[in-house]
């Protein structure tokens, strides 16, 4: 697929936007240490867990079994030589172990170039409780290095991440600054069955530059378009959810962005991943259904409401043309993970006015099953 696969071609009229998410706390926590459910634009300084108390406090056996931590980055990319690449990587400081991934596509041929799992100890990979300024991540194993920071008073996130030739494939490594203030960030604070809280932060329709080496040959990234989320949570034994991720341009020239959850964070009606950027703008959506084949996720995808009574309506669909999976049964963990790369489709109407946003974009879908 040609540019048009990576960047957004859309119609949009614009509609009477919904009121934006409140501005994010300070602290995740009350002055009573209770937790502050919600959703929030913008970000929560330091994400400190300790401040719990009652029945969300945290314990010492936690930080080795529940407490998750991980940044998940996308880069859709226009090179200065007109190539269209994308590249998706992720850090995991999962407590009794740490894990990273990275694939790299060709989106004009419509192929994977490289994409390897990776598992190491605990000391291996480690993420900040600082989502936004101070972020620092890091995964370093041997075939793999990735890292994710923004030093505090900066603009950017400095993303790099690096993979060993492997099973036929090219070393790649990628490195990008991408640009924080574009657009506002979704912070979203939610319990995790009766006892545990998440926090997770979207950034999405983030602009950029940078390079990405593939083999012997480096491309210039001219245009870029990001996304990163950051999640820290006292996770569940067992975690499943649904997601989809799409970025790109709205026919106005205005920068878009799109997330949607189904299965995690979901048990405050207060709190909800589900949005849409336009431009500076973060829209809030309802939540959602997925209907896909969880036998074979290269199948056609669909995301409709929940709810029949939602203001904003939603028909978006998927045809994947590749896929970066894991499916590894160690002895303390299992991870089934599949994430298909391809094309979202549809709208989101605004039912109180009948405007829409309609919109085919190069994008992610996921579909996650850990035990861990």
């Amino acid at each position: 697929m040609r540019f048009a696969s990576l960047l957004l071609l859309a119609s949009l009229s614009l509609p009477a936007l919904a009121a934006g998410p409140p501005a994010a706390p300070r602290s995740v926590t009350d002055d009573r240490g209770r937790p502050r459910f919600g959703t929030y634009a913008g970000s929560v300084p330091d994400i400190d867990f300790s401040k719990l108390k009652g029945k969300y406090k945290t314990h010492w056996y936690d930080k080795l079994v529940h407490l998750k931590k991980w940044v998940f980055t996308s880069v859709y990319a226009k090179t200065a030589a007109g190539r269209h690449l994308a590249v998706v990587d992720f850090i995991g400081d999962l407590g009794y172990v740490s894990a990273g991934f990275m694939a790299v596509y060709d989106l004009d041929a419509r192929k994977k170039i490289a994409g390897r799992n990776f598992t190491g100890l605990p000391k291996e990979g480690s993420v900040s409780r600082q989502p936004a300024e101070a972020l620092k991540a890091r995964f370093k194993t041997a075939g793999a290095h990735f890292s994710s920071e923004r030093p505090r008073g900066t603009g950017g996130y400095r993303h790099r991440a690096s993979m060993s030739a492997a099973r036929g494939a090219p070393a790649v490594e990628l490195d990008v600054v991408l640009h924080a203030n574009d657009t506002a960030a979704l912070t979203v604070v939610a319990p995790v069955g009766p006892h545990a809280v998440a926090v997770t932060q979207t950034s999405q329709a983030l602009s950029g530059a940078g390079a990405l080496r593939i083999g012997g040959i480096t491309h210039q990234l001219v245009e870029v378009h990001g996304a990163i989320e950051y999640a820290f949570g006292n996770l569940a034994r067992h975690t499943k959810w649904h997601w989809a991720s799409a970025s790109g341009f709205l026919s106005d020239g205005r920068r878009f962005g799109l997330n949607l959850v189904e299965g995690f964070d979901e048990n405050d009606l207060g709190a909800s991943e589900n949005a849409l950027w336009a431009g500076r703008e973060l829209i809030p959506l309802p939540k959602v259904k997925f209907e896909f084949d969880r036998k074979d996720t290269m199948k056609p995808w669909r995301v409709v409401n929940a709810s029949a009574s939602d203001r904003f309506r939603l028909d978006l669909r998927f045809t994947a043309f590749s896929r970066h999976a894991n499916h590894t049964n160690l002895a303390v963990s299992r991870t089934d993970y599949e994430q298909p790369i391809g094309t979202w489709s549809g709208q989101v109407v605004d039912s109180q006015t009948g405007e829409s946003f309609q919109f085919t974009a190069t994008g992610l879908a996921e579909n996650q099953d850990a035990k861990w």
